[in-house]
This record gives structure tokens, sequence and C-alpha cells, in this order.
């Protein structure tokens, strides 16, 4: 692991915050957990892609290396050096676009099957994701509506704050095999406010499930949300056990996540096909957690034959016919034996009196 760098490392060593958030970053998801995708590790290092000290990009570079020659070839190795250890300002056209070939030219790498059957919309549109939340909200439905959230890493400034983190929110509805996925970066707290209202009023219609409670979405402690994140066992009386986190409670189910993309670029302008379908399983996922806690006759773990919970038909409910429904069909009993015997009548005088022909045997019409 990449030690810390030390401040008289180099004789103009400033690394800023931003340069500092990003190293920390690598080491976590690259060398601890070995866990992000080669498009998300070239994405953080286009956040910050000039002016790094000589000595400290050098240590950044040693932390991806490895993991970036085995997938990049030696022209693209050559820029990525040539941005974190060159001390540019800004690097030159040629760099940039060897970069953007990297990204753009590595396999996708998420394809989760319980996405197959849903339609995936992206937009940036308010307008559009109001007469989404319409419909979902109007809908009678078994199921929650289950919503998740993705972050920037630098948001800006609004008259000395800084702006909210919140780069997406990804909506999913069962019923109509729906996922939405908002963008709402770049966002200001007047927008936030915004959002925050509008989600309020669909709660009040049609509940929400979560994982965490998404403080910046709703308030703490609002009856129409429900969160489907769980503790550990404390191993310490009177204190509560440590929160697990999305991938520990689907594994225990039987889906397996992967989070290579948790520390990609939400806020550039095209999302990856890796990055849509990280996102929308983030919130499909959250319908098996559901299940799984409180349990539905109408679970899709079913049609999909996934055994991820143990799940027990229930038997039919027969519904004993009403006074009405049963004279309603005596009624039409008797009409058809009606209807019926006059027909077998016409036959007998058709064949025995318009051409002379005997009359057939009663036997022949039981």
């Amino acid at each position: 692991m990449a030690d810390r760098i030390p401040k008289n490392c180099c004789e103009n060593y400033c690394a800023t915050g931003g340069q500092e958030k990003i190293r920390k970053m690598l080491i976590k998801f690259v060398e601890v957990r070995n866990e992000i995708s080669i498009a998300s590790i070239l994405e953080l290092i286009l956040l910050m892609p000039g002016n790094w000290p000589p000595c400290y990009g050098a240590k950044v570079f040693g932390i991806v290396e490895q993991t970036l020659s085995q997938n990049l070839d030696e022209f693209q190795m050559e820029a990525i050096k040539e941005v974190l250890c060159s001390n540019d300002h800004t690097p030159e056209y040629d760099v940039l676009v060897t970069f953007d070939d990297a990204i753009v030219s590595q396999p996708n790498q998420l394809h989760y099957k319980q996405l197959e059957k849903f339609k995936i919309t992206i937009t940036e549109n308010m307008r559009k994701a109001k007469r989404f939340l319409k419909t979902v909200s109007q809908k009678k439905s078994s199921f929650p509506l289950y919503i998740d959230t993705e972050n920037v890493h630098f948001s800006g400034w609004t008259n000395s704050e800084p702006n909210p983190k919140l780069a997406l929110i990804t909506i999913c509805d069962i019923d109509l095999h729906e996922i939405l996925i908002w963008r709402v970066a770049p966002l200001t707290h007047s927008n936030l406010e915004d959002i925050k209202k509008l989600l309020a009023r669909v709660a009040k219609k049609r509940k929400f499930a979560t994982f965490d409670e998404e403080k910046e979405l709703f308030d703490v402690g609002n009856p129409n949300i429900i969160n489907l994140q769980q503790r550990y066992p404390s191993t310490k009386e009177g204190e509560e056990g440590l929160k697990k986190s999305l991938k520990a409670q689907a594994r225990e189910i039987g889906i397996t996540l992967r989070k290579t993309e948790t520390v990609s670029n939400w806020a550039q302008q095209f999302l990856r096909p890796d990055q849509v379908q990280y996102a929308a399983m983030d919130a499909r996922v959250l319908h098996f957690l559901y299940v799984n806690q409180y349990g539905n006759k109408n679970c899709w773990l079913i049609e999909n034959k996934i055994k991820y919970v143990d799940f027990v038909e229930p038997p039919p409910i027969v519904t004993p016919p009403s006074k009405n429904s049963i004279k309603k069909a005596e009624k039409k009993e008797r009409e058809m034996k009606r209807q019926e015997l006059e027909r077998r009548r016409e036959i007998q005088g058709y064949i025995g009196g318009t051409f002379g022909v005997p009359i057939l045997p009663s036997e022949y019409f039981s």
C-alpha cells in the first residue's frame, strides 16, 4: 500500500485537497478492495487533469500502474504518466484524446439478468421525471417505490455555500417494469428543495423504500419511508452494531453486486453502460431485500426462478358464490335447456314433416 506522502518529498510539494482525496480513493478501491473498473480509475484522474506535483503524481501512478498496465497499451500508459507526472497545468489535446479512447475502449463488465425485463429511462428533464412520478404514484401496488442515489466527488459553490453532491436519483417501479435514472447534477439547494417537496407528495400516495436514510431527499422519521438497511449484531451491550453495506445484505440472499462503479464520474456528460447497469441494479435489488424482510405472495423471485429467499406458495383463496350469482347460474342453465329442447323439436318436425322421412327415435337426441 502506498505510504502517506511526506510534505518534504519534493521542493515544490503542494498537492491540492482534491488531489489528496483522489489519491485516498484510489488506495481504498485499487489496493485495499481491488474493486474498481479501469474506466473509473481514468475518470478519477481526469477530474484533476493537470498541475500534479511530479513526486506526488508519481506516487499516484504507482498505485494504479499494475492494474492499468494489464488492460491498456503503452501509448495510453504514457498518456496517464504524462498527466500525473509532467506538472503541466493543462495536458495537451492529444493526451486527453488518448484518455477518452482508453475509457471508451473498455469492455462492459456489468450485465444483470434481473434488469432484462425492465425499461430503463435516463433523463435530466424535470417535467419528464414529474410525469413518471405522477404515473407510479397513482398506481395501486403491493410494493413501494425503490429509490437510490449516486453522488459527485466535487461540487461547486453558491453564495459561499457548497452545493449538494447529489448526482442522480434512481427510482424503480416493480409493477410497471420501469426504472428512471434522473440526472440532477449540477444541483443547487433551491433545486434540491423542489425535488424533496415533489418526493414528499409522492410518498403520501405510495411509500418509498431506501437503503440508508437518504437524508438529502427525505426528512428523518418520515413514516412513508422504509429503510431496508440492517445492522450486524452488536459486540457490546447497549451499543448498536455496525451498518451492513448494500453488497453484504444482497449477498445474504444470494445476489452478487459488483461495486466497480462506486467512485466513477456520475456527473459526466454521458453515462457508460456499466454505470447505467450499476445505478439501476442498486435500486432493483431493494425489491429483493424488501421481499426478504416483509414477504409478499406476488414475489417476482418465482417468475425469475431464482431462489433468493425461502418462499412457499400460499393456497388459493376460494370465495363462496353469492346468492345472486347462484340464481343467475340456475337461470342460465334453465334457458340453455329450453333452447336445446326447442332445437330438438325443430329437427324432428323438419325430418318427419317436410320430406316424409320417418321421425328418428327419441334416443337419437338424448
